[in-house]
């Protein structure tokens, strides 16, 4: 092959190649059911036993979602779900069992309900190669409740958020490591008995349906049509009018990945600025601010948003999207960093906002 030859190949074949991979390679949504997993095995720290009067621990995972905890990302790579090498029921049990002392002579019971335990990215700097400015953070809840006969007494609420620098290495070990010595720290501040009066008592009826009502109260199906709220959608009580849809489509003009919607009122259009969702049959579309609803994958019971590089790479109505706000971060912050991560965004079934 002659030099001119191998030039003329180069140019017009190879060269077009590497930058169409290139490409194709950065500018993608991962699917959020095929990500792989980060494992973390939990540090338990050595403490004292404290002396408790229950003859038994029992753990209720009442979380929306007892899969994973969360997202961790990595830079120009697909996220990976973060996953507990020991099941988390049996992690608070060991956290519960090495600190508390059981005396088999009592009739009291400690039942400890895990309500939440979520990993999540926000950011309140603009995103800088040099520095680390996304922040990590943990929000967990846990409640102990004593037991004795048919009658419950609420007893304490372990719960805050722990803040770090997010770190691709360390952070996910640290901020469970971190949860579990708080909660750790906890136990003796345990006191059993003072609570435990008449009009403190909870029945066993009202206990169970505080369990179980939590996840009763999320939808199997979903009813097309626009949700003005949250509890609008928890309920499937959607306005199904004739909908106006504006479609914006990811770089490659392919799929729907955000939309602007309105109501057709007698005859004349009638924003969804400050409604709360739209569910098209297949996906839901989530409300991030002034009427910018972006898409939202099903999985495993879940709604995950996937999308932000392809968000922040959508030039067309910009100003709308300037104003929406995904998880605690404002859109002016996060797109910088949705072209470096693919952040990934879980609805909370809480308060109905992305975590």
């Amino acid at each position: 092959m002659t030099k001119t030859v191998r030039l003329f190949f180069v140019m017009t074949v190879l060269i077009p190649s590497l930058v169409f991979c290139q490409r194709t390679s950065i500018i993608y949504t991962p699917s959020p059911r095929l990500l792989y997993s980060q494992l973390i095995t939990p540090y338990f720290f050595q403490v004292e036993k404290q002396v408790l009067p229950v003859y038994r621990i029992e753990i209720i995972d009442n979380r929306y979602d007892t899969y994973k905890i969360g997202f961790h990302p990595e830079f120009k790579k697909a996220p990976r779900e973060i996953r507990l090498w020991t099941p988390f029921p049996e992690i608070i049990k060991k956290i519960f069992s090495d600190g508390i002392q059981l005396d088999e002579n009592e009739n009291r019971k400690l039942i400890v309900v895990i309500q939440q335990c979520w990993i999540s990215y926000y950011a309140e700097n603009r995103f800088s190669i040099l520095k680390k400015n996304m922040l990590a953070e943990l929000q967990y809840k846990v409640e102990c409740f004593t037991a004795m006969d048919t009658n419950y007494y609420p007893l304490k609420r372990m719960s805050g958020n722990i803040v770090m620098t997010y770190d691709e290495e360390t952070s996910s070990q640290y901020l469970v490591d971190s949860m579990i010595h708080l909660i750790q720290l906890e136990i003796p501040k345990l006191k059993i008995g003072e609570r435990e009066t008449a009009n403190s008592a909870i029945s066993e009826t009202r206990m169970n349906n505080y369990i179980v009502e939590k996840k009763s109260g999320i939808p199997n199906r979903y009813a097309y049509g626009v949700y003005p709220t949250f509890e609008d959608f928890l309920q499937q009580k959607p306005i199904t009018d004739s909908i106006d849809i504006i479609p914006y489509k990811d770089y490659y003009e392919r799929d729907i990945v955000a939309a602007y919607l309105s109501i057709i009122k007698n005859g004349y259009p009638a924003p969804c600025s400050k409604y709360w969702g739209f569910f098209d049959g297949r996906y839901l579309f989530y409300n991030t601010g002034n009427g910018y609803f972006v898409r939202m994958f099903p999985v495993d019971g879940q709604f995950v948003f996937a999308d932000l590089q392809q968000v922040t790479l959508n030039t067309k109505k910009r100003s709308l999207a300037n104003e929406a706000v995904i998880g605690k971060t404002t859109y002016d912050i996060l797109k910088d960093y949705g072209k470096a991560y693919h952040l990934f965004f879980q609805l909370n079934y809480e308060d109905g906002k992305l975590y």
